[in-house]
């Protein structure tokens, strides 16, 4: 489990045993009176659907066309596009790897949940794309604003120096990340990441299983200051620049890897699964998604022991339902409001 914490980490302890009280108010449940406000699965996931449909049909529609054309250049572009493609083809490849070689028995899987949610939540970052680029773009021109850190340059279709462009661009992206994450963690949106850190059964499946507010927030968080300050070089090798976006899913399967003493130098799936640990002692820790060296930094880092694969979750938590999914924030910034009396009068 993770949640809000200050405490600084010692990374270069292999196994580290300090451990710290959370900050953050225990979960508890919520009173059924809230839970009212949650419609079932089937009508809340559909309803989603039909809205997402509805902004992607409007981002895709050029002023002579129709709604309905829009929709259709819409749906055909989520088709084409790498993250579809990439998301088929690496659940299959995941589940068949985790199959063969588990890291370790879990209680039970998720993916009967994971996989269909991990699908609506890439149709609904596709229908959402264009806002954080028009807003950058909409700052950057009204303000006149310059590119402070132009890093760019031409790879040549040279192999090393498209290695070094995805380098480069991976280090600064995930700085952004690293930060936005820990947020993410604080007590404003810990409630939306629990979707993420509440899954049991951490695998490849896990990856995409994020309430869509932190799908809408990220890009936004990331593309906002990444597209004012930096100009960064572009990888014309597509196989490379494919690395950080299959990374992800990598670091949340379920396979028994690490890096031994190269921890530091570059994400496992043992490393990040410190981070979803339901264990106190590994609460805040190991915030990057790829580059530890972020972690080491900023006293974040945890260096896993060799045989160190602890069970996932948060306690008191099980989501298993798109309502259940979508309402939890909700439902919790409902009752940290105060808004829920019958829990008060309790």
């Amino acid at each position: 489990m993770a949640g809000p914490n200050n405490t600084a980490a010692h990374p270069h302890t292999r196994c580290p045993v300090q451990r710290r009280k959370p900050t953050y108010e225990a979960l508890r449940p919520v009173s059924s009176k809230v839970g009212r406000f949650a419609s079932s699965s089937l009508l809340l996931g559909l309803g989603f659907i039909l809205v997402t449909l509805a902004i992607g049909a409007c981002t895709n529609t050029e002023s002579r066309d129709g709604l309905f054309n829009g929709l259709g250049t819409f749906l055909i572009t989520v088709y084409r596009t790498q993250d579809f493609q990439v998301l088929v083809g690496i659940l299959f490849a995941g589940c068949a790897v985790e199959a063969i070689i588990p890291g370790i028995q879990q209680r039970a899987s998720s993916r009967s949940f994971n996989v269909p949610y991990g699908f609506l939540m890439l149709l609904f970052d596709s229908a959402v794309a264009p806002f954080p680029i028009f807003l950058a773009d909409t700052i950057g021109n009204r303000f006149k604003w310059p590119v402070l850190f132009d890093l760019s340059f031409s790879t040549q279709g040279s192999i090393a120096r498209s290695c070094a462009a995805v380098l480069i661009s991976t280090i600064i992206i995930d700085f952004f990340q690293y930060w936005f994450h820990r947020l993410q963690h604080g007590r404003l949106l810990w409630p939306q990441h629990t979707v993420h850190h509440s899954d049991l059964s951490l695998d490849v499946t896990t990856t995409q299983r994020a309430h869509f507010l932190d799908h809408l927030f990220l890009p936004i968080a990331m593309t906002l200051p990444m597209a004012l300050l930096f100009d960064l070089p572009a990888s014309q090798i597509i196989v490379l620049s494919l690395l950080p976006y299959l990374w992800p899913y990598f670091i949340h399967a379920n396979i028994r890897l690490g890096f031994g003493r190269a921890w530091w130098l570059l994400t496992s799936p043992q490393y990040h699964r410190i981070h979803h640990s339901i264990e106190s002692k590994h609460r805040d820790r190991n915030f990057a998604l790829w580059i530890p060296l972020w972690d080491v930094l900023f006293g974040t880092a945890y260096a896993p022991c060799a045989d160190e694969f602890p069970a996932t979750g948060v306690a008191n938590v099980k989501i298993s339902t798109i309502d259940g999914a979508f309402m939890y924030p909700m439902k919790r910034w409902y009752t940290m409001m105060g808004l829920d009396r019958e829990r008060q009068l309790q």
